[in-house]
């Protein structure tokens, strides 16, 4: 597959349009190659594996302005059978760039924090780099992927023995059902240390239903993180914590993988006044930016989830679900197997009190176009369309 490499940089503007200038950025593609290698898994396109298949990133050009303008990104891989795969990317996928992109302004005085500003998306081509030749006597290392266990299981079995639980589920979004048993030792662990982030690995299973074909995640337990570097804002798994999970994971002997992690937001605003709590972003359901480092770093396959306990003053303590979608983590919803439907339905309706503020704090509007408005301050999740 022939190959043009593309630099890619944002136009910066001020909230009204006016130009403050152009900044190079270098997306990291892996998470992009990720889920675009899942969902030909999800298709039955390609056989199931670890790890992405390789593949290339390629603009999708505006169609009124044209080159170099750029109105989304496609994935496109190599499929058996002289096949490919491909999946396509809002411009959103960058957001974070952005952001990242107006600290510059802001320190030279053409935006102050807290400012709504506008970003366009610009790629320029160039030929592939001359590909180097290995030298004389030189070993070629070759990557042999290891296969994804997936095991055919009927999808209405799960359903059957289950309720929804958080955001309604987007078709992009692969079903997770997680046990009642486990969100409850979950809960346990972080009511015994209300003031620190505590966590620990979800393992489980992968399924394809052999009707729909459809591939789905089965959360069978959850192993407590020990040896961790645990403080009031801070949770760090260390060396150690990954070899008790790896031996955890051999002494239960059900075949589990690492599917994801939990965690732990204590309730950080309690000593804060009410009417603060109510417009704090720290009182919603929220991914930090250590949070989704480590979930990028160690739990970077498209299956992987984060399932986060956060305590706030509003409803106590509740549990929510993040996962991969279209290469960047959001919220999303899943099944609880076995779950009260009582209490269920209690926390849906409480959560519709927050539920507005924690969207908007972790997902943006999710929209796909070109031109965008960020916030040009470093901790804000806040974007919209223009």
């Amino acid at each position: 597959m022939e190959e043009t490499i593309y630099r890619y940089a944002l136009d910066i503007m001020a909230e009204d349009g006016a130009p403050l200038g152009q900044v190079p950025i270098e997306p990291d593609w892996e998470p992009a190659l990720e889920w675009a290698s899942f969902q030909g898994i999800r298709r039955g396109l390609l056989a199931a594996r670890m790890g992405s298949y390789p593949g290339i990133i390629q603009p999708i050009w505006d169609g009124e302005r044209g080159e170099p303008y750029v109105a989304g990104f496609r994935a496109v891989i190599p499929g058996e059978d002289d096949g490919t795969v491909t999946s396509d990317f809002p411009t959103s996928y960058v957001r974070h760039l952005a952001r990242q992109a107006s600290t510059t302004f802001v320190d030279k005085g053409l935006l102050k924090p807290g400012d709504l500003f506008r970003f366009r998306v610009c790629a320029f081509g160039s030929p592939p780099a001359p590909t180097r030749q290995a030298a004389s006597g030189g070993l070629e290392v070759e990557e042999i992927p290891c296969s994804l266990p997936v095991a055919s299981t009927p999808l209405r079995t799960f359903i059957e023995g289950s309720v929804p639980d958080g955001p309604a589920a987007v078709a992009e979004d692969f079903p997770v059902f997680v046990p009642q048993h486990v969100l409850d030792e979950m809960a346990s662990l972080c009511r015994g240390a209300p003031d620190l982030e505590i966590g620990g690995v979800l393992v489980g299973k992968l399924h394809r239903d052999p009707e729909a074909g459809e591939v789905f995640l089965e959360v069978t337990a959850q192993i407590p993180a020990r040896h961790t570097l645990s403080e009031a804002t801070k949770l760090e798994f260390t060396a150690e914590t990954w070899a008790a999970v790896d031996a955890a994971i051999c002494l239960r002997r059900q075949d589990d993988i690492k599917i994801g992690w939990w965690h732990q937001h204590p309730n950080w605003c309690r000593n804060c006044p009410p009417e603060k709590r109510r417009n704090c972003v720290g009182s919603t359901a929220f991914m930090s930016a250590e949070d989704l480092h480590l979930h990028r770093v160690c739990f970077s396959s498209a299956y992987h989830v984060a399932l986060l306990m956060s305590s706030n003053s509003t409803i106590g303590l509740g549990w929510y679900l993040f996962g991969w979608r279209e290469g960047v983590v959001v919220s999303r919803g899943f099944n609880i197997i076995g779950g009260r439907l009582a209490r269920h339905e209690e926390r849906a309706v409480d959560e519709r009190a927050v539920g507005q503020q924690r969207s908007a704090a972790n997902n943006g509007d999710g929209a796909a176009s070109e031109r965008q408005l960020a916030v040009s301050e470093a901790n804000s999740t806040a974007c919209k369309e223009e």
